[in-house]
């Protein structure tokens, strides 16, 4: 009686223990859909196969990072640049004064920008599959991070790269405070993007709200190289191809994330690598490694110049405005959460899955 009790209790620990084990398998390699089996909101265009569950845990998001999926490269693709540019700052900042030199302190908040966007970015796709609301909680986060990284951009050229025959005119007193705008803005429009229906609309008004940031800084500095042309001395000459490196890389990426080329090309070829995404991360990547080199290069060449001048904008640009767009756009994003909720708890809303016959309406299909 005391032998069956005993494997009677061996018995039922060892079915506790292998479903324990089922459940760590399941952690550890989350299965992937297909384009049919997930709602609507969380498929791409041309992406077929590949998907994560709408409702992993913490675990199984963080563990499908390491699986073939088509987010796992979004992650990964702005993760380890997220880290090279923290081991960048930290190695400027055995040689630079990064937090002291207030001549430097645009610099480091473009640095910090760029670590930031990259990190974000890939804890926002690493979690977007939690839950639909997570989904767009991350991004609009996500916003967050682009907006302040195109506030860095702005800081960076304002200070380093401002062609001299603008400054002290109209264009050097509206630059920063239209950037600031602009930064605030970008975020606005973007979440708000998600609460369009329309795929046209909601793409147009999401590039836009990022390329009026980048327009805007992009005249200052196509002018800038202008003056590096017509005067010699004026930079050093590989700025010039750290420039036109930057803005390419810059164009070539927002092509990629507009056109979802290659994927629709050939639906279902890139559906875990190598599709729009992965090559628009990778881009806007290279494209700031670029920048953040031309940045260095004008404000080491620079220096003496711009002090002689007495180019010395002030520090609060850094200490006080950076932290209040910060500020602004977390509110932002959490009004918009807060709407967002209610959108999808609301009784008009549904968020069952379609049939396999409208498998490529919507986001599947390419427009």
């Amino acid at each position: 009686m005391v032998m069956f009790s005993c494997l009677s209790y061996m018995s039922g620990r060892l079915q506790e223990v292998r479903e324990a084990l089922k459940g760590l398998q399941d952690i550890a390699w989350p299965r992937t859909y297909s384009v049919h089996e997930v709602p609507e909101p969380f498929r791409e265009p041309g992406i077929i196969t590949g998907y994560r569950s709408d409702s992993c845990s913490l675990l199984q998001a963080i563990a499908s990072v390491f699986t073939l999926n088509n987010e796992a490269m979004n992650v990964w693709t702005h993760f380890v640049p997220a880290l090279y540019f923290a081991w960048l700052t930290t190695s400027f900042s055995t040689s630079m004064d990064l937090f002291g030199d207030p001549f430097l302190l645009p610099f480091t908040c473009y640095m910090v920008s760029a670590c930031g966007y990259m990190l974000i970015s890939s804890f926002a796709h690493t979690f977007s599959c939690v839950s639909l609301l997570a989904r767009y909680v991350c991004f609009f986060f996500d916003y967050i991070g682009i907006s302040m990284y195109s506030w860095g951009a702005a800081l960076l050229c304002f200070n380093y790269s401002f062609p001299l025959h603008l400054m002290g005119g109209w264009a050097s007193h509206i630059f920063l405070p239209l950037a600031a705008v602009n930064t605030v803005a970008a975020t606005f429009c973007s979440c708000l993007s998600r609460f369009c229906e329309a795929k046209g609309i909601r793409t147009l008004l999401r590039l836009g709200a990022f390329a009026v940031p980048a327009v805007w800084i992009g005249l200052m500095l196509v002018q800038w190289i202008f003056t590096c042309f017509l005067y010699s001395g004026v930079c050093k000459e590989t700025t010039l191809s750290l420039h036109f490196g930057h803005i390419f890389f810059l164009i070539l990426g927002a092509t990629f994330y507009g056109s979802h080329l290659p994927e629709c090309m050939s639906p279902g070829s890139f559906d875990t690598m190598g599709h729009s995404h992965n090559l628009f991360h990778i881009c806007v990547v290279i494209s700031t490694y670029y920048e953040m080199l031309a940045g260095l290069e004008n404000l080491q060449y620079r220096r003496d110049i711009l002090e002689s001048l007495h180019w010395s904008p002030s520090p609060a640009w850094v200490t006080l405005v950076t932290p209040a767009l910060v500020t602004l756009n977390a509110v932002t994003v959490m009004v918009f959460t807060y709407f967002m909720h209610r959108k999808l708890n609301s009784a008009s809303y549904s968020s069952s899955r379609d049939s396999g016959a409208k498998m490529l309406n919507g986001h599947a299909k390419c427009a």
